[in-house]
């Protein structure tokens, strides 16, 4: 992260196994195809093992069988894989050195423990819902020890309309930072 000069877009779920890591691969591949790539960047964290709180059970969503095979023919339908994702936890250099934060839930935010708001206060400028992309207030449903299969689809579907309809929402929070 260094010296990149490009905006980085970072978008945050609470443990950084499925959620956050989509949003994350589908906001590069619209950055990619829309020739951006020497401006902007997305990565994701988790709010699991920041914070003294333990980190995820498993680092990677395989390890989770029952919701990854929910969840895997409707990622593969998006050519989206996360079988090598490793969870990564939010830290103070990555929360500076983000341009905007996409938060996927409100939970995210407030956790008295854990929360963006609570761990770095100083953030809350440029933390967004991710729901804001569309100019909504929804939050996107943490599908932890949820293994039906079109409550998976149904999510990472939205994540998918909401990436790619409300990209230039993000492309003007990010004009903003």
């Amino acid at each position: 992260m260094g010296n990149d000069k490009r905006k980085l877009v970072l978008a945050v779920c609470w443990g950084n196994i499925q959620r956050s890591p989509t949003a994350a691969f589908l906001i590069n591949r619209e950055i990619k195809k829309r020739g951006l790539e020497n401006k902007y960047y997305c990565l994701s964290r988790g709010i699991l093992g920041s914070a003294g709180l333990p980190p995820p059970k498993h680092p990677n969503f395989t390890f989770y069988k029952e919701e990854y095979e929910a969840a895997e023919p409707h990622l593969r339908n998006l050519e989206i894989d996360l079988s090598t994702h490793i969870a990564q936890p939010i830290d103070r250099e990555t929360i500076e050195r983000a341009d905007i934060i996409l938060a996927m839930d409100k939970k995210i935010l407030t956790d008295p423990v854990g929360g963006l708001f609570v761990q770095f206060p100083e953030c809350k400028e440029k933390v967004h819902l991710f729901s804001e992309l569309l100019g909504g207030d929804f939050e996107v449903q943490d599908l932890d020890t949820v293994t039906e299969s079109e409550r998976h689809k149904l999510t990472i579907n939205m994540l998918d309309r909401t990436v790619r309809e409300g990209f230039p929402t993000l492309l003007s929070f990010t004009d903003l930072a």
